[in-house]
């Protein structure tokens, strides 16, 4: 009878140890092993414009932080609430407060060598934006982002 009870409290142990969340990958993590940090860009040679933006990713503290940047003032820091691999993608989810109205969004990129494509891109229980690679409205495909550094 010892012996069983021994063998059941490792096991419970064992159990809780394994769920505990300080052992998960943090986002910061997550980012890194996909290689996802630094700066990304359509045309790393051009400066951030209306049609070449730059999306950034950085650890700052204990957090992953999403900028992007349109040239001039334009741009947003937000912090980055959720990052998962999905086998060869990688899913970011960020809440834009500065919006209007604000919006937390999610979107799964996969990368080629130093270059990412957006597989989706969609409102937190709303619609697509970009879906299987391809701009909702109108079926342009999504734009391939190069990282700069």
């Amino acid at each position: 009878m010892k012996i069983f009870a021994a063998a059941a409290a490792v096991a419970i142990c064992a159990a809780i140890c394994a769920a505990n969340p300080a052992t998960a990958a943090s986002n910061a993590d997550i980012a890194r092993q996909w290689g996802l940090l630094g700066i990304w860009a359509a045309d790393c040679t051009m400066p951030p414009s209306n049609t070449n933006y730059y999306a950034t990713f950085v650890v700052e503290g204990m957090d992953l932080v999403y900028r992007r940047e349109w040239g001039g003032y334009a741009g947003d820091t937000n912090k980055v609430l959720r990052a998962n691999l999905l086998g060869d993608v990688i899913e970011i989810e960020v809440r834009f407060a500065s919006l209007d109205p604000p919006q937390t969004r999610v979107w799964g990129s996969v990368k080629e060598g130093n270059r990412m494509h957006t597989k989706y891109n969609l409102e937190v229980n709303g619609a697509f934006s970009i879906k299987d690679f391809a701009i909702v409205s109108g079926g342009a495909p999504s734009q391939w982002l190069t990282k700069c550094r």
